[in-house]
């Protein structure tokens, strides 16, 4: 199955159930000899443990206005994850309990900071969101605080990195 470009009405529709929220830190390719730059995003794994419905707030280079991209896959784990963390989803919830409630707040209206930096916060944001609205626990935006305060790297261990905080517009 080829990934998917779907929009807001169709996720805000999607019943398609979701069993876990998988956080996950990608290379962006080598940023020098030994780094590496990141970006996050969020999938939504579905039952059959084949496929996914990946949440990801990016911006142009030149651009710090948010994009908000719901893709489907065919895949559970990306090719360009370093790691990843899963957090089990509540029963009964679907793709269209996650897209309503990122309409809802706005989090589609995001200003990245320089450089399209802040994807990290804005995972955070979500995250902390769905634990609020008990579709994960309520446990997990302090699970994954400590883990989005790294720089990961493909052949090394993570440093340490200072969270850089977008801005949410409405």
């Amino acid at each position: 199955m080829p990934s998917l470009s779907l929009s807001s009405q169709v996720v805000q529709a999607d019943t398609t159930p979701v069993t876990h929220v998988r956080v996950v830190v990608h290379t962006l390719g080598a940023a020098g000899p030994n780094t590496s730059d990141n970006h996050w995003s969020i999938y939504l794994l579905h039952p059959d443990g084949r496929s996914s419905t990946r949440i990801n707030m990016r911006a142009e280079f030149d651009d710090p206005t948010g994009i908000l991209d719901w893709t489907k896959h065919g895949y559970v784990q990306t090719t360009s994850a370093i790691r990843y963390w899963d957090f089990p989803v509540a029963a009964g919830v679907t793709v269209l309990f996650f897209a309503r409630v990122i309409y809802q707040l706005r989090r589609d209206q995001y200003e990245m900071s320089g450089g399209g930096s802040g994807c990290r916060w804005w995972v955070y944001t979500v995250i902390s969101d769905m634990a609020q609205n008990k579709y994960i626990d309520q446990n997990a935006p302090g699970a994954i605080w400590p883990e989005l305060l790294y720089l990961y790297h493909t052949r090394k261990e993570p440093t340490t990195l200072h969270m850089v905080r977008g801005e949410f517009f409405f």
